[in-house]
């Protein structure tokens, strides 16, 4: 680590606060012109940043009792742009802001540590803002190239971003923590075709299983609301032992029972959907038992030979994203077969 990037991490433990993240970003603005031109382009691609003047925490002229974190000045443009910035926060307002500096949707841009899918908004993470610069680092002007590097190791501290570069062996044991990240990493995002969202919810750690549970919003289809499956890896006792990519659905009351009773109710027609990620779950051999999916043979050897994580976390989200939209396919199933049945003559 050179001079100017230990200062950044000495500076992330002291100055680590939303606010003092919004700072260093303007000063950042002010200070590097390729940096400014890259954090504009992220939120607004068709904005000419040699045409903008950046401001910190600006009120609003509505007399609202707004201050939106960056206020974007466009030349010869009489409405602004607006970049509001998270961390922890998840008091959002987005109709505040639009409303109270007399722009639209497309005028506001936000950027959180987390995940925080809303349909239509130009929602960011700060992972993918740390992800763009390391992948444009080589295109930098020299003179600007170590701030900016410094920069990223400041915001991979402040916004909690770890990165893994290796490929994961799950047999082996510094691999489990990897894959941890991984699966945090892959579990937060937006099915726009089943229409539900995934959130990470808690970590649990026991001896025969590592795994997240996550919060998946079904938007009260079959009055389905918030549901709390799990991911993650379990240890199969067998000769020589096993560790296993699996996920499911808690039977547990106020995890997802709702799901496993509806599933067990309608255990017959899972075997009709086509699964590509995972074998067909056995049904609970109790009531309100949890449900089990693992990993196909076929998914698991493209998980286990891909030569760069990219392709691995790919097999995972494919993998997840298969479990979590099954209930809502087998709903959709038989709400088709029933169909047919009361159109027949």
């Amino acid at each position: 680590m050179n001079i100017l990037s230990s200062f950044f991490s000495n500076l992330s433990s002291r100055f680590g606060k939303e606010n003092d993240l919004s700072d260093i970003t303007w000063v950042m603005c002010q200070t590097s012109p390729c940096f400014k031109a890259i954090w504009i382009n992220f939120f607004f691609e068709n904005i000419n940043a040699d045409e903008v003047e950046i401001s910190r925490e600006v009120p609003d002229s509505n007399d609202a009792g707004s201050r939106v974190d960056f206020l974007l000045t466009v030349h010869n443009d009489p409405r602004p742009y607006l970049i509001e910035v998270k961390i922890w926060d998840q008091n959002h307002h987005f109709e505040q802001y639009m409303n109270a500096y007399s722009v639209e949707k497309e005028r506001l841009g936000y950027i959180t540590n987390y995940s925080y899918p809303k349909k239509d908004y130009n929602v960011k993470q700060w992972r993918e803002f740390y992800e763009l610069l390391i992948k444009k680092k080589d295109s930098f002007p020299e003179e600007e190239a170590e701030i900016i590097t410094g920069y990223c190791e400041y915001i991979m501290n402040v916004c909690g971003i770890i990165t893994i570069m290796e490929t994961i062996d799950i047999t082996k044991m510094n691999s489990l923590f990897d894959l941890t990240i991984i699966l945090r990493e892959i579990s937060e995002f937006s099915n726009e075709e089943f229409n539900f969202c995934v959130k990470n919810y808690s970590t649990t750690l026991r001896d025969d299983l590592r795994w997240l549970f996550l919060e998946v919003d079904y938007n009260q289809v079959n009055g389905w609301g918030k549901q709390y499956p799990f991911i993650g890896i379990i240890h199969r006792h067998a000769t020589p032992p096993k560790k296993v990519i699996c996920a499911g659905f808690d039977g547990r009351k106020g995890w997802a029972r709702n799901i496993v009773d509806y599933m067990v109710n309608n255990f017959n027609m899972i075997s009709s959907i086509k699964l590509d990620y995972c074998i067909p779950p056995q049904r609970p051999e109790r009531k309100s038992g949890d449900f089990y999916f693992f990993m196909s043979d076929n998914a698991f050897k493209k998980f286990r030979d891909a030569s760069e994580i990219e392709q691995q976390k790919k097999v995972l989200k494919g993998f997840v994203n298969e479990v979590l939209s099954l209930p809502l396919r087998l709903y959709n199933l038989s709400i088709s077969r029933k169909n047919e049945v009361f159109s027949k003559p």
